[in-house]
């Protein structure tokens, strides 16, 4: 693959995948796979499910390419084919969800990183006991960067709900982190 790929954007890139051209499939795989990886493991997946989601995600992508209208939103679009094949592979039993617990173990995982300098698992366990759609939600705004309308158009709910399920599970964690530090005194 051609390095120059790297720095050319996602709608430049798109455009030339849609004319043929596997080295931008490459590229778009090599700077989108980590984020998928992530956000499948957020679903509580182990590491075997998540790569296989993110391998499968990449093949509709490509195969479907075509069909994607605005390439300004590929990231969530990616996020959307995986979210579709993680719950239809729920659906029929071919998927097991696994425990918050593993979220938390993943060495690969941006946040789980910042928890781990910060030397405390409270943030963990204060995102844990979030419901699983504003869990979702919030890895959706904070790791994967989408804005209120991506997060919309993805779980299938209005922005203002994205914004007040934002704000909810923001301030679970906040007092859930401040009832732990009051317990910790």
């Amino acid at each position: 693959m051609k390095t120059g790929h790297l720095s050319v954007d996602d709608t430049t890139l798109i455009a030339r995948l849609k004319a043929g051209d596997m080295d931008a499939f490459s590229a778009l795989y090599l700077r989108h796979k980590d984020p998928l990886y992530t956000y499948c493991l957020r679903f509580g997946l182990g590491k075997n499910d998540s790569q296989d989601i993110v391998h499968d995600t990449f093949l509709r992508a490509r195969e479907r390419a075509t069909t994607l209208n605005d390439s300004s939103s590929f990231r969530s679009w990616l996020l959307s084919i995986a979210r579709n094949i993680i719950f239809n592979r729920k659906r029929n039993d071919h998927l097991v969800f696994g425990e918050s617990a593993e979220i938390a173990s993943t060495e690969d995982d941006p946040l789980t990183l910042v928890v781990q300098q910060d030397g405390t698992n409270a943030i963990w366990s204060s995102i844990a006991a979030l419901e699983p759609l504003s869990r979702e939600m919030l890895e959706l705004r904070i790791v994967q960067g989408l804005s209120y309308r991506e997060i919309a158009a993805l779980t299938g709910v209005t922005g203002e709900t994205v914004r007040t399920r934002l704000y909810r599970a923001r301030k679970t964690i906040m007092e859930h982190l401040h009832r732990k530090e009051g317990n910790e005194r």
